[in-house]
């Protein structure tokens, strides 16, 4: 379970230090960025510039769910629909594999070709 606070920034470092001291008994520990954006995304909850980009759509990322398209009119509802029609291109997709096959971000798996640069 994770919590997210936000304070003042002058009350940052008393609030840091009451909550440590307060889960110590309970073995609380901090995570960092990556660990809550993982998080988050398990969740499905999309943080729009952090976890996406430019170069995907919806349809692409398995979150076509996510579009809204029984709304009246939006900016970009025109060209999500031409998306959705046409179906992905490519997908992006989660996986897991073992340490010793873990590239660095952004490597581009090819099925039945194995990894490109």
């Amino acid at each position: 379970m994770g919590y997210e606070i936000h304070v003042p920034s002058l009350f940052g470092e008393s609030v840091w230090s009451a909550i440590m001291a307060a889960g110590a008994d309970q073995g609380i520990t901090p995570f960092g960025l990556e660990a809550q954006r993982i998080l988050r995304l398990e969740k499905q909850h999309i943080l729009v510039g952090q976890d996406t980009d430019a170069e995907s759509d919806p349809y692409e990322a398995g979150l076509g769910w996510m579009v809204k398209g029984d709304k009246p009119d939006f900016l970009g509802k025109r060209s999500l629909r031409d998306l959705e029609r046409a179906g992905p291109g490519e997908r992006l997709i989660g996986f897991t594999s073992a340490p010793a096959w873990v590239r660095r971000r952004g490597v581009v798996v090819h099925e039945g070709y194995g990894w490109g640069a």
